[in-house]
């Protein structure tokens, strides 16, 4: 309702198939198209490999390049951008001087002050989020954490283990890698006002590479929970490094795996830290672009 109050023309296309959309975006003579969808469902991205306005972009929606020669940029910001960007995106590079997302959880949460350690007499750890994105390399890193953090915890939660073979092979892979499993909970998400207080039980998120999480990092450090990440070169590897470093702690972002082993269990083994996090993450929010 916002856009539409603020345009003198605004036109609902769902309804429209590809070859009415066509014909109508090319009756407009644009100037500027942007599509925030990427390779993600229902998106109309083939029809972009016409020339549909004079410039076309592309950002926010999905992560990896459009692959598309007719997309002329990708929004990034000063954290995603490389140096051999050129080697990632089919797209230039539009380089945005804060976080090129925006969020916004939609919902009042309230931050227990006291870091779960505290209230549990352990360290928690979490990993939130798509199971695709867990991997070998991953499980690998959890254990060296676990094992550097006496008595702590792991909690895995997706919506995959929904599905019981997922559930089955997760447990078994786990187990495999050497975690030791009696320190290892594996949940469902939870929904509503439960889904913001799961956070209040955590107190580090670790992330996935190479494909970092995006919105659940986002929530996570909304909700007062430091997340650990480990980067690379594309931008699937690098949201989280831009997400800690718009909220100004680049010190949870890792180049390579053991110094990601090291932030997750300095970070853990540090209460004030902690609570610093917990107390000053709505303020680093809503003074950062990306709040």
């Amino acid at each position: 309702e916002l856009i539409k109050s603020s345009s003198e023309h605004f036109h609902d296309v769902y309804e429209l198939n590809d070859n009415a959309l066509y014909e109508l975006m090319i009756s407009h003579r644009l100037d500027v198209l942007i599509e925030l969808a990427g390779h993600t469902s229902a998106n109309r991205l083939p029809m972009l490999q016409h020339r549909l306005a004079k410039v076309q972009l592309t950002g926010i929606g999905y992560p990896p390049t459009t692959g598309l020669a007719t997309v002329d940029g990708k929004f990034l910001d000063r954290y995603i951008l490389t140096n051999d960007s050129a080697a990632y995106y089919t797209e230039e590079p539009v380089v945005l001087p804060g976080s090129f997302w925006c969020f916004d959880p939609m919902e009042e949460a309230v931050i227990n002050d006291t870091p779960a350690v505290e209230r549990n007499g352990y360290v928690t750890f979490a990993c939130v989020g798509n199971l695709a994105k867990m991997n070998s390399r991953m499980f690998s890193l959890w254990k060296e954490i676990l094992g550097g953090t006496p008595g702590s915890r792991l909690l895995i939660r997706s919506i995959g283990f929904e599905d019981a073979a997922a559930l089955r092979k997760i447990k078994e892979t786990l187990s495999s890698a050497g975690l030791p499993m009696d320190r290892v909970d594996i949940k469902l998400p939870e929904g509503g006002k439960a889904f913001f207080d799961s956070y209040n039980e955590i107190d580090v998120i670790l992330d996935t590479f190479p494909f970092n999480g995006g919105t659940t990092t986002c929530f996570a450090t909304y909700m007062g929970v430091p997340v650990v990440t480990l980067y690379g070169h594309s931008l699937i590897s690098r949201m989280g490094l831009s997400i800690v470093s718009n909220l100004g702690f680049p010190e949870l972002a890792a180049d390579d795996g053991d110094k990601y082993v090291s932030a997750a269990i300095r970070v853990a083994s540090d209460s004030g830290y902690l609570r610093m996090f917990r107390g000053s993450i709505r303020d680093r929010f809503k003074n950062s672009s990306l709040g």
